[in-house]
C-alpha cells in the first residue's frame, strides 16, 4: 500500500533537514535576503528568518557555528532595524534565545544585546529594557573593539533621546585616546565627534561647536567604504548639520545636507527609522519654502518607513508634526491642531518629554495665528510643566532659553509664516531628487 503523500512529504522534509548541505544553502540565501531587503517586504522577511531560526535553534548539532552566527547577527540587525508590530514577543525572544546560544559557545553577545536595545527604541523613549541590554552589551564588549565604540554611541543616542545630556556626553570623557587600537582610531574619532555634536545641538549648549563636530564627523566619509556602521554615523552627521543649517537660515545648505546623508545611507543594510528621519526632515524644510507637494512627497515616505519599522515612539511622533507644519502652510490650521493634540497625548503616554515640548510649542504659534488667544496661558503653562519635568530638570536653562527664540523662528518658518523667513540668506526653489514626478518651481 502507497505512503499518504502528508507522510511521504514529512519523510524528505525531514531527510533534507538532516542533510548539512541544504542547511547551508538555506541559511546563506536567507542571509542574502536580509542584506538587501525591500521594504513592502520587511516584516515578511522578518517573519521567515524567525520560522529558520526556531529550526536551527532546534537542532544546533546540525548548524555550522560560523555561519548560524553570521545569520544571526543579520537576523538581529533586520529586527533591531524593523521590529514587528504583531511580533514583539517572538522578536524578543528570538533575540533572547540568540543570546543564550551565542554565550553557551563561550563568545561574546555584545552585537545581540546592541540590537536588542535598538529594537526598544520603536516603542517608548524611557525604556529599562533598551538601556539594560545597552549596559550588558557594552559589559561583553571587548575595549578598543567595533562593538564597543558602537555600544558607546548607542547608549549616547539613548541618553540624548531622554534629555540626559550630561550622562551622554560622559561616555567618552574617561576614555585616553591611545588605548583604542589604531585599526579603529577613525572608527572612535568619527563616533566621539558624531556624539559630542548631537549633543551640544540637542542640548542647545553650544550650536557652533556643535557644527565643527558633525563637520569632523563627515571628513571620515572617505573611509566608509566597507564600513556600514562607520557610514551610518557619518549619514546621521550630516542629518544633524542639515538641522543647524537650517536653523541658521540656509534652506538650500540644509537640503543638500540632507540628501548627502540620505544617498549614504540608501546604500546601507535596511534601517526603516533611519531613513523615515530623513524623509521628515526634508518634507519639514520643504513645507516651510511652500514646496507642498514635494513636501507631501517625503512626508508620505517617512510615514512609510516609520510604518515599516513598526515604530510606535518618538519616529511617528514627529512624522505627525511634520503633516502638522504642512496642514498649517497650507492654512489648514484646524486640521493642523487637532494633529498635534493627538501627537500631545501620545509623547505624554511613551514620557517623551522633547516630543511633549515640541508639540506645545507648534500649539502655541498655532493658536497665536488663529486668534485663539484664550487658549494661548493654558498652552503656555504645559509647556512650563513639561520644562519642569523633562527639558528643565535635565538641561542646561540658560541654552534653552538663549537658544529658545531660534528655535521658535525656525517652527514658524516651517509653517511659512513670512516673518520666519526674514532670517533665510538663501532661496529654496526646488528638491531636486528623485522622489518627485515633477519639480516645483
Amino acid at each position: 500500500m502507497d505512503e499518504a503523500p502528508g507522510l511521504l512529504e514529512s519523510q524528505l522534509v525531514q531527510a533534507a533537514y538532516r542533510n548539512a548541505d541544504w542547511w547551508r544553502r538555506t541559511t546563506v540565501n536567507h542571509i542574502e535576503r536580509t542584506e538587501r531587503v525591500d521594504l513592502n517586504r520587511l516584516r515578511t522577511t522578518i517573519s521567515g528568518c524567525l520560522l529558520w531560526l526556531d529550526t536551527c535553534l532546534e537542532r544546533p548539532e546540525i548548524c555550522e557555528p560560523d555561519l548560524l552566527s553570521a545569520f544571526i547577527q543579520q537576523f538581529a540587525r533586520l529586527a533591531g532595524s524593523g521590529g514587528q508590530s504583531r511580533s514583539d514577543h517572538s522578536v524578543v525572544a528570538a533575540l533572547d534565545q540568540c543570546i543564550n546560544w551565542t554565550e553557551g559557545t563561550g563568545e561574546q553577545a555584545a552585537s545581540l544585546y546592541r540590537a536588542r536595545a535598538i529594537f526598544f527604541r520603536t516603542r517608548v523613549a524611557e525604556s529599562r529594557e533598551r538601556l539594560s541590554s545597552l549596559q550588558s552589551a557594552l559589559s561583553q564588549a571587548i575595549p578598543g573593539s567595533r562593538d564597543w565604540i558602537g555600544t558607546m554611541v548607542d547608549l549616547s543616542e539613548y541618553y540624548v533621546e531622554i534629555s540626559r545630556y550630561r550622562q551622554a556626553v560622559r561616555i567618552f570623557d574617561d576614555i585616553r585616546i591611545d588605548a583604542i587600537p589604531d585599526d579603529v582610531q577613525d572608527r572612535y574619532e568619527c563616533a566621539t565627534s558624531l556624539c559630542r555634536g548631537v549633543v551640544l545641538f540637542s542640548s542647545f549648549r553650544n550650536i557652533t561647536q556643535a557644527e565643527t563636530c558633525l563637520a569632523r564627523a563627515c571628513e571620515m566619509e572617505t573611509n566608509i567604504s566597507g564600513d556600514d556602521e562607520l557610514a551610518g554615523w557619518v549619514a546621521r552627521a550630516y542629518r544633524y548639520r542639515g538641522r543647524i543649517a537650517e536653523l541658521r537660515g540656509k534652506p538650500a545648505t540644509a537640503l543638500r545636507l540632507y540628501l548627502r546623508g540620505k544617498a549614504i545611507q540608501e546604500n546601507l543594510p535596511m534601517d526603516a527609522v533611519v531613513l523615515g528621519f530623513f524623509h521628515l526632515r526634508i518634507g519639514e524644510l520643504l513645507a516651510g519654502h511652500k514646496l507642498l507637494s514635494a513636501s507631501r512627497d517625503h512626508l508620505a515616505a517617512g510615514r512609510r518607513f516609520f510604518t515599516a519599522g513598526a515604530n510606535f515612539g518618538s519616529g511617528t511622533l514627529q512624522a505627525d508634526l511634520g503633516y502638522a507644519a504642512l496642514y498649517a502652510a497650507q492654512q489648514r490650521y484646524r486640521d493642523a491642531e487637532k494633529i498635534i493634540q493627538e501627537a500631545l497625548r501620545a509623547s505624554r503616554r511613551i514620557g517623551f518629554r522633547r516630543g511633549e515640548l515640541l508639540c506645545l510649542g507648534y500649539l502655541i504659534l498655532l493658536q497665536l495665528r488663529g486668534g485663539h488667544l484664550l487658549r494661548v496661558p493654558v498652552s503656555c503653562a504645559g509647556a512650563a510643566l513639561t520644562l519642569w519635568r523633562g527639558e528643565l530638570s535635565r538641561n542646561n536653562i540658560v541654552g534653552l532659553l538663549c537658544n529658545m527664540p531660534a528655535m521658535l523662528s525656525l517652527a514658524i518658518r516651517r509653517m511659512s509664516d513670512k516673518w520666519g523667513h526674514k532670517r533665510a540668506t538663501e532661496r529654496l526653489a526646488m528638491c531636486p531628487c528623485e522622489l518627485h514626478e515633477h519639480m516645483e518651481l
